[in-house]
């Protein structure tokens, strides 16, 4: 079965629930320290955030990275993760940004 964006999501919301399935990148710690954006923030981005663009294999890795995307504290939040495949047990939170800056 081809998975489009909103099974992704979808996906993506379902792991963001239980903290435990979650690894971070030491960039995406990075990121979050350079930006001000709290741990609290990124997970609430991945909760309840939007797949607007199309997710990507990457080439190195082979693994589907996913951008989320939601407006809160004050900003646009852009969260990328990394899951191997469809069936993966969890994600890597890769990098996190503000969008529109």
């Amino acid at each position: 079965m081809v998975w489009n964006k909103r099974d992704w999501e979808k996906r993506i919301r379902d792991l963001a629930r239980d903290p435990s399935c979650i690894v971070w990148t030491k960039h995406a710690g990075r990121q979050m320290r350079q930006r001000h954006i709290s741990l609290p923030t990124v997970l609430e981005v991945l909760r309840r955030g939007t797949l607007w663009r199309e997710p990507e294999t990457d080439i190195r890795t082979g693994h589907v990275v996913c951008r989320m995307e939601y407006f809160c504290a004050g900003m646009e939040i852009g969260v990328c993760v990394a899951l191997q495949s469809a069936a993966a047990p969890g994600m890597a939170v890769v990098t996190v940004m503000v969008i529109g800056r």
